[in-house]
């Protein structure tokens, strides 16, 4: 990540923590079931370049009937290892196929060679347009998660589906929501020292299993570990706008 991305999460986790510090109740609920093949981890091929970075999930859209892999925008950038970030409109002309793996065993699940384009897709600061979505590939073997139609509420429990840069277990990551909103989706997680390297991608599922969110990012702040997601009432709209 830039020095000026980790400089504005920064600066809104500062924010929004302040805001959002009054007692909020926990919500006890017990963790979904996270089935093989549903956290991926891909490998973006382009014209020039191809590199692995972050993590990726899929989703069905019903009322499309369309499904889809979704990932964040700003790994096309540097924090991919990028030279520069990649305008959204260009990424259909320069992508060959992105190659996904089982983030957890690394057992191969296919791949996507189409985009959906999204012509507005940004990175930080703006956390509810960082998203690029994939045509789901014919011989792709991934489990679909169902993105939920409502935000979680504030103290409701979330989980990070990911594993770290240093471990897969846990498989998932206990957290608890700060501050819902159409723009963005903040929550601390649990754990004290987790490494949040690798995750931008991966989905926020809420105890139903419905994805919640799209990690894009996080940080420490006033000694707790903060993460940042794009919230899936955004990504609905991102995505059914795309669409038509």
């Amino acid at each position: 990540m830039t020095i000026k991305k980790s400089i504005f999460i920064f600066a809104l986790l500062s924010a929004l923590f302040l805001t959002s510090c009054s007692p909020a109740t926990e919500s006890a609920s017990t963790p979904p079931e996270l089935l093989d093949n549903t956290i991926l981890r891909p490998e973006f091929e382009l014209s020039d370049v191809t590199f692995a970075a972050g993590t990726a999930f899929a989703i069905e859209m019903d009322d499309k009937n369309v499904s889809l892999v979704l990932t964040a925008y700003h790994l096309f950038g540097e924090a991919g290892g990028l030279e520069e970030e990649i305008p959204s409109e260009k990424i259909p002309d320069v992508l060959e196929r992105v190659v996904f793996t089982d983030a957890y065993t690394d057992e191969l699940c296919g791949e996507c060679e189409k985009v959906l384009l999204i012509e507005d897709a940004d990175s930080i600061p703006n956390v509810d347009k960082d998203l690029v979505a994939f045509y789901f590939g014919e011989d792709l073997d991934a489990n679909k998660l169902k993105l939920s139609s409502k935000l979680p509420k504030k103290g409701e429990t979330v989980w990070l589906a990911a594993p770290t840069i240093y471990s897969v277990e846990p498989k998932l990551h206990k957290a608890t929501v700060r501050s819902a909103s159409n723009i963005s989706l903040i929550f601390e997680y649990e754990e004290k020292d987790i490494v949040l390297t690798a995750t931008s991608g991966a989905p926020i599922l809420n105890s139903a299993g419905e994805v919640v969110g799209l990690n894009v990012g996080g940080g420490e702040q006033y000694g707790k570990i903060v993460g940042v997601a794009n919230p899936c009432t955004s990504i609905r709209k991102k995505l059914k706008k795309a669409l038509r």
